[in-house]
């Protein structure tokens, strides 16, 4: 079992290896100039290939040293690669990952943010993070970071708070407040809501979203849900992920359906050490 878990895993790393180099398909990404809502939803429970960008402090939750890919295919956006090295504790003496993140085309459209979070409990229920990133894209070069707060208060509960682009934000990936709260049953079901809104423009309505989280058997999860802006139902959208736990490395597949338009489909895969 273990030299098939260990095959399989080897051929993962390499289809999503290749993925990130060679593309996959053609599907419609968000438009935007940089990592803007590139990160998976959820700040007080992330899943998905991209979730080490979702909240800085939940990086606490890193149980061992991790290699991180990820891929969302595009077509005139251009697609996402993903890259991401994990340390449950020996970054500046807390949790810690390093995040490399390319979209877009060749041709003009091209942007890349390289960012180390770090994320450390301050107390048994409540933990801190930040990140530092640096973006290049068409507007250039710049420096920019996220605050993060993550509180499993209790054994069922979990609170977020994010505040991205605490600095360094741009019209087009702009300040932005999210919350989210999350309970995990003990029998493995959960379910999160969360909301977020742009501080730096007065013209975006609250982005509410909620999920419920499903096992399938012992090592899997299932992801669905519901995101939006609360004054329009033309920009709805569901979410759906899976998430296998194969022991030897750890399978993340995420799609987006918007209500116009093309799905979005995102995979990845985390090598534990």
């Amino acid at each position: 079992m273990l030299r098939l878990r260990t095959v399989v895993a080897v051929l993962a790393v390499v289809a999503v290896a290749s993925l990130l180099w060679v593309g996959l398909g053609s599907q419609t990404v968000y438009a935007s100039d940089g990592p803007i809502r590139v990160r998976d939803p959820f700040a007080s429970r992330p899943v998905g290939p991209f979730s080490l960008l979702t909240n800085p402090a939940a990086v606490v939750e890193e149980k061992a040293l991790g290699v991180h890919l990820g891929f969302q295919p595009g077509d005139h956006d251009g697609p996402i690669r993903f890259l991401g090295y994990s340390d449950p504790g020996d970054g500046l003496f807390a949790a810690g990952a390093f995040v490399w993140l390319e979209g877009g085309k060749a041709t003009g459209s091209k942007w890349r943010q390289l960012s180390y979070h770090i994320g450390r409990f301050l107390t048994g229920h409540v933990a801190v993070g930040a990140a530092v990133k640096h973006i290049t894209s068409s507007e250039g070069q710049r420096w920019a970071g996220d605050l993060g707060l993550y509180a499993p208060f209790q054994e069922s509960w979990i609170a977020a708070l994010v505040y991205y682009n605490a600095f360094g934000g741009t019209d087009l990936d702009p300040e932005e407040l999210v919350a989210s709260i999350s309970y995990i049953s003990h029998e493995g079901w959960g379910f999160s809501v969360e909301m977020g809104t742009l501080l730096s423009s007065s013209d975006m309505s609250p982005i509410v979203a909620w999920v419920l989280d499903l096992p399938v058997g012992a090592n899997a999860m299932l992801r669905a849900g519901h995101r939006r802006y609360l004054d329009s139902d033309a920009s709805a959208e569901w979410l759906g992920a899976l998430r296998w736990d194969f022991g030897s490395f750890l399978l993340d597949a995420g799609v987006v359906w918007p209500q116009e338009g093309v799905a979005v489909y995102r995979i990845g895969v985390t090598l534990p050490f």
